[in-house]
């Protein structure tokens, strides 16, 4: 038996404004709820988007949203990814921490002397609620500095690595929302910021290596400490070293 979601759970249709193919429609409340529980039982996108005459691609992005929404987003990987946050926090040892995406920050009960936290969303009870880069310059200006500073959007973070390898003196912890361009073949962003213009050449070491070119300029080597990869999710937690120029000292031939 075909599986079909009740018509009067659909919203009403809307003119298209010349960015989609055809006129879009709106979603109810109930279409939701039963997406949703259609996803519990376990049917794929494309069954669910075929029951309800949507695209594979609408429903995936409004899940998301939804989920990213009801702080659910990953909810299935968490276990891992704070098994190497505990890892990391072992490793370091810090004594303050910035956490510059932090939602319900990891960091608030782990000990830690000094934690500064800071999300956009004013759900969720942080110190700031401010751009993450806005913030950076700001403590930065301040002469700020931290043991460890967390990166964990769901998008890039990449327009504030320089600013939180200068602040950080023990290591960061990066999520690269960019690992999801991979999927669908994405190298408008990757290309300019990581060199990546091929499948061949979408890996971590991609990643790992602009960190450590941005260290470096900054006069830190990195070390890897831990790294979590599923699915479009890449996070990698990194030590810092005093990087030492030696070669104006070599022996020229």
């Amino acid at each position: 038996m075909t599986m079909e979601m009740p018509t009067e759970f659909y919203g009403d249709t809307t003119k298209s404004c010349g960015f989609t193919l055809t006129d879009p429609r709106k979603w109810t409340a109930e279409e939701i709820e039963w997406v949703e529980a259609r996803m519990a039982d376990g049917h794929t996108y494309r069954e669910i988007a075929k029951a309800i005459g949507r695209t594979e691609t609408s429903v995936k992005i409004k899940m998301k949203r939804r989920q990213k929404k009801t702080d659910s987003y990953n909810v299935k990987h968490r276990d891992i990814k704070y098994a190497a946050n505990d890892n990391f926090i072992d490793h370091t040892k810090p004594e303050s921490v910035l956490d510059l995406f932090a939602g319900n920050s990891y960091y608030l009960d782990k000990g830690i002397a000094r934690v500064v936290t800071n999300d956009k969303d004013e759900r969720f009870e942080t110190d700031h609620h401010a751009d993450a880069l806005a913030l950076l310059c700001q403590l930065y200006a301040d002469e700020q500095m931290f043991d460890v500073v967390d990166l964990d959007p769901y998008g890039s973070a990449y327009d504030c690595f320089d600013l939180a390898i200068k602040m950080a003196q023990k290591g960061i912890a990066v999520s690269f929302g960019e690992w999801g361009h991979k999927r669908w073949r994405r190298y408008d962003y990757v290309r300019t910021r990581y060199g990546i213009t091929t499948d061949d050449e979408f890996t971590k070491q991609a990643f790992i290596d602009e960190i450590r070119r941005i260290a470096i300029n900054n006069k830190k080597t990195i070390e890897i400490i831990d790294l979590v990869q599923y699915g479009n999710f890449l996070r990698v937690y990194l030590a810092f070293d005093r990087y030492r120029v030696t070669e104006q000292w070599e022996e020229k031939e």
